[in-house]
């Protein structure tokens, strides 16, 4: 859990940012807290084929970065915008943009989610959390698609317990701010399903005697299928990320969250897009001055 270092006694005041803008220094004030929350990454597409479906990765969940920081002026504001979903087809998600603080504090966007399709899949991206890999499509495995990184949290792994090959395992991306994502993995031979990843955990922002919602929460990974329509559960995006595809296109990521998008899944010959990830936020505290 992240907290505010601020002496319960100090009267405080705050501001939250869900656009561009300035933050216009106050008369007496130097010092300022300041959270940054960067935009998520999108979740990964995934393409078709007639044989059993291959799985797209969770978008990872916008970085968290927060400090004390001296302000001489007025400081801009810009949000992060969330990575888009990757299209439908073996397109990966894209990565989001980063939240800054002036130059002083800067949440780093969510690594966009690997797509899903005949092996080789797409590989996670990295970020502020790093996104999931993808689960790839084969004749006779089926597969899951790995959980998006969270700030507070790696995303979920695929059981690998019928992987048959490397080929069949692609990794998630790196995390700078937040955890990686999860890899996606394929299964065995024909209706054997293998569980998508669930997004990693994001973090709450306690102010004073309020908190901001869960943020930085990664996306789901999509849902295996077979040639009979028969699917395992999609991975469920964590806090703000949105939850994986099942035979559907992923999940949004929460707006001013930066929640990852979830990975899209498919069936035969469909093909479906990734979950767009959620914007990001800032947050500034400052201690109010005395009168």
């Amino acid at each position: 859990m992240s907290y505010i270092p601020v002496t319960p006694s100090v009267k405080t005041k705050f501001q939250v940012f869900t656009a561009n803008g300035t933050w216009t220094q106050p008369a007496n004030v130097n010092r300022v807290y300041a959270i940054c929350v960067g935009g998520g990454g999108g979740g990964g597409g995934c393409d078709g084929g007639v044989n059993t479906s291959g799985a797209a990765g969770g978008g990872g969940g916008g970085g968290v970065a927060q400090g004390w920081v001296t302000v001489s002026g007025n400081v801009t504001v810009t949000i992060g915008g969330g990575g888009n979903g990757g299209a439908a087809g073996a397109n990966d998600g894209t990565t989001g943009t980063d939240t800054t603080f002036g130059t002083l504090v800067t949440g780093k966007g969510g690594g966009g989610g690997g797509h899903g399709s005949a092996a080789p899949a797409g590989p996670g991206l990295s970020g502020g959390c790093g996104g999931g890999g993808g689960g790839p499509r084969g004749t006779t495995t089926s597969s899951g698609g790995g959980g998006g990184g969270g700030a507070g949290g790696v995303g979920n792994n695929v059981n690998l317990a019928g992987s048959t090959t490397a080929a069949d395992v692609q990794k998630g991306g790196s995390g700078t701010q937040g955890g990686a994502g999860g890899f996606g993995a394929g299964g065995t031979t024909g209706s054997t399903f293998v569980a998508a990843g669930n997004g990693g955990v994001g973090i709450s922002i306690p102010i004073g005697s309020t908190s901001l919602a869960s943020v930085g929460g990664g996306g789901g990974g999509g849902a295996n299928s077979n040639t009979v329509g028969a699917f395992f559960a999609a991975g469920s995006g964590s806090s703000s990320g949105g939850n994986g595809g099942a035979q559907a296109a992923g999940g949004n990521g929460t707006a001013n969250t930066g929640g990852g998008g979830g990975g899209a899944s498919n069936l035969t010959t469909t093909t479906n897009a990734g979950g767009n990830g959620g914007s990001g936020l800032c947050v500034v505290i400052w201690p109010e001055p005395n009168a």
